[in-house]
């Protein structure tokens, strides 16, 4: 086990020497921090200090903020990065079993149109609020939320749509999960309503980070939403971002394809009463069918570092249909959760993408490569669950 370490820290110690040279003063300054200790490495392990590339994607609602803000200077700046990279240390969040409900509550109350309303938070509620929890209570519970910062600014009924749509998220992924490895989560959203507190916030907390609309802190257990003018546009930046929240919870550490894939799945969710959609995500199929993709061999086997270098349009893409593609059909379906379940019981080790997909899918990875390129060229539909 020494000598093991003592290797990697050899070779560690070779790259940096060689490389020194080649270094802008602040990848030099982070390397001395990370040395010292005055910077965890674990929260640094997704960002290449040896690069300086950034994060720049377009997805499929940037037309709805161009028309909003794009025209504005601020707006212009908002379209140069969407979400920024989820940065992950190899350490699950706390989860508790789903089973237990004892420390919900659940409210019910009335407003000045006569209109009833649920809720686990009493703050936004009347003095005539009515605890309901023995009544309308879940056999199970997957997550507690706490909406932060200044939620009081939120739009009508956003709480109760926050809500009803991460319920939503279990929902499916119950579908293609035992009951035994879904966990509960606590799902803290601190919301942001200036874009200049928001940029603040952002680099006092994941300064290698651009994004300027949402991201996810491990360090915090929080997702990080600013609270944009189209609320269309935030709801969906919420429900990526809270997918981050639960893949933390369920798998610890999941391949950066799997844990881009689902939040972006996840973030064209519609919920219409009892029935919920999934659109297929244009954008990211009209990029894939007219710029070409990449080989699954090459994609599967990306780290997260080059993963995060690299043309992101196209990560994303590729991510966003490789789960719609699993999600798409119940055989493959199935497929999907048997991976998750093996992530599950090994939280934290990294997962080999491209072996297992050699080892299990049918024909391997060539298999799947088949399969895939013939998906994208058939008419993807929408979800229903």
């Amino acid at each position: 086990m020494l000598k093991s370490l003592l290797r990697i820290a050899i070779v560690l110690a070779l790259i940096t020497v060689v490389s020194w040279p080649f270094l802008s003063d602040d990848r030099k300054k982070l390397l001395s921090d990370m040395a010292s200790g005055e910077i965890n490495w674990q929260q640094l392990q997704l960002v290449n200090p040896f690069t300086d590339k950034t994060l720049v994607r377009a997805g499929p609602l940037v037309g709805r903020i161009n028309q909003q803000i794009g025209s504005t200077d601020l707006g212009k700046e908002l379209l140069a990065g969407l979400h920024g990279p989820q940065q992950y240390r190899c350490e699950p969040v706390a989860t508790r079993d789903i089973r237990d409900t004892s420390a919900a509550k659940i409210y019910r109350w009335q407003d000045e149109k006569g209109r009833w309303h649920f809720g686990d938070d009493n703050r936004a509620a009347s003095q005539q609020a009515e605890e309901v929890g023995d009544r309308y209570q879940s056999k199970y519970q997957y997550f507690t939320l706490r909406l932060l910062g200044d939620d009081k600014q939120l739009p009508a009924f956003s709480r109760d749509k926050i809500s009803a749509e991460t319920k939503q998220i279990f929902t499916v992924l119950s579908d293609a999960l035992a009951v035994d490895y879904l966990r509960q989560v606590d799902l803290n959203i601190r919301l942001v309503a200036s874009q200049n507190d928001f940029q603040q916030l952002r680099d006092q907390v994941a300064p290698n980070l651009q994004t300027n609309t949402g991201f996810y802190s491990t360090a915090n257990n929080e997702a990080v939403i600013w609270q944009a003018p189209d609320s269309e546009f935030m709801h969906g930046v919420i429900r990526h971002e809270a997918s981050h929240v639960i893949m933390a919870g369920l798998y610890g550490y999941p391949p950066v394809w799997v844990n881009e894939g689902i939040a972006e799945y996840f973030e064209l969710l519609s919920v219409q009463s009892n029935a919920k959609t999934i659109k297929p995500n244009k954008a990211w199929l009209d990029h894939l069918r007219q710029g070409g993709t990449m080989p699954l061999q090459q994609y599967l086997q990306l780290s997260a570092s080059d993963w995060y270098a690299g043309d992101q349009q196209q990560m994303y893409a590729t991510a966003w249909s490789l789960v719609y593609f699993f999600m798409a059909q119940p055989e493959r379906k199935q497929f999907f959760a048997t991976m998750l379940a093996t992530m599950a019981k090994n939280k934290c080790q990294l997962f080999a993408s491209a072996d297992y997909m050699q080892a299990h899918y049918a024909q391997g990875v060539a298999g799947l490569q088949r399969d895939w390129q013939q998906w994208l060229h058939t008419r993807v539909n929408k979800h229903y669950y």
